[in-house]
Parts: structure tokens; sequence; C-alpha cells
């Protein structure tokens, strides 16, 4: 499972059986596709698949690729239940922590981007669910 929590503290769990792809999205974000939680608190009503998004902030674009496989290294790799995909709630100016191993140093709002001195924790990460309304 994996958790995610931005800095104004909300948060949401994520089943890794559910994720569906990621994609650059253009100025340094990427965006994670889940099917939808809401499938489950509606009787499985809902049928839009990859409808639940998550919104990751980095320098660039340049480095989803190894962005990407340090996180699925650490998801294959952990025997821990819940793995933290990001934890922008501020502490001391910067984001908590990160799953990108060596590529945290990219994420914006991590101690270790020199790039970004004085970041902007709440464009860090972002996670809408599905519409109730589909």
């Amino acid at each position: 499972m994996l958790w995610v929590r931005s800095s104004n503290y909300g948060q949401a769990f994520f089943l890794v059986s559910k994720f569906r792809g990621c994609l650059n999205v253009g100025s340094g974000y990427i965006k994670l596709y889940f099917d939808s939680m809401r499938d489950v608190a509606q009787n499985e009503t809902l049928t839009q698949y990859g409808a639940d998004e998550v919104l990751i902030r980095f320098n660039s674009g340049d480095w989803f690729p190894g962005a990407m496989n340090a996180l699925w290294t650490k998801i294959m790799s952990s025997a821990e239940p819940v793995i933290t995909l990001v934890d922008a709630a501020p502490l001391n100016g910067f984001i908590r922590d990160a799953a990108f191993g060596d590529f945290n140093r990219y994420l914006h709002g991590h101690s270790t981007n020199t790039d970004e001195p004085s970041p902007t924790l709440s464009t860090t990460v972002a996670f809408t669910l599905q519409d109730e309304a589909l």
C-alpha cells in the first residue's frame, strides 16, 4: 500500500495493485493513476479506471524514469505493508519523506534538493479522487 500526505495534512492510501500507470504532464510534474477507491465506497457501481490521481513535482521531467525505477524497486523489495510515496507535511521548511531513493534530491521540497532552497510545499504533491457524481 502507498501512503501520501499533502502539505495541508490531507492523507490517502492507495493499493499498489490499483496502480494503472504514470505520465509526465510537463513543468516537472508526474501524475500517477490508480483505480478509484470510490468504487469500494459506493458498492462498486462506478467503472472509471485510473480515476484517482497523485500529482508529484520534481525539478524537471528528466528524472522521471530513474525516480519511477527507484520507487518500483522500493515497492518490490520492501517488507513493510505501507510505503510512504511522499510525505509533504512541512518539517523545518521541507517535506518529510519520499520513496524515490537518490532521486529525492530532484523532488520539489526535499531537503537535499539544492536547486530549490526555498520550496513551496503546497505544490509538491496533491491527490484527486474520482468525482462522486460519476
